[in-house]
């Protein structure tokens, strides 16, 4: 599997984490699924279908169509998820981890 170059948005920014506003929102909502990723082991395939589907939630945060981005807004602030809780990840982190990328509103 190919490594993403995540050193590459921290030089555009120039390591300013101020400026984590101006890295395209596809680039930022692709980083939190990576982190969220990289906290779940994928040893069985309801595991790996379960992360997918936590992932295109994610990915569909930076959407540029509006009913993509809803449901998946509608998704991601679900306080039971059935997903996530399979996974033994909190449904808080993942709303935490949208948030510091810029995906969701801070409340």
């Amino acid at each position: 599997m190919r490594q993403p170059r995540l050193d590459l948005w921290f030089k555009r920014i120039d390591g300013d984490p101020d400026r984590f506003g101006d890295v395209p929102i596809k680039v930022r909502a692709y980083l939190a699924a990576e982190q969220i990723s990289n906290l779940v082991p994928q040893n069985y395939p309801e595991e790996r279908l379960f992360l997918a589907v936590i992932r295109q939630a994610i990915s569909d945060l930076g959407c540029v169509d509006r009913y993509k981005s809803a449901d998946a807004l509608r998704f991601i602030r679900r306080t039971q998820n059935p997903f996530a809780a399979h996974l033994g990840i909190s449904e808080n982190y993942i709303r935490l981890v949208a948030t510091e990328y810029g995906l969701l509103k801070k409340d």
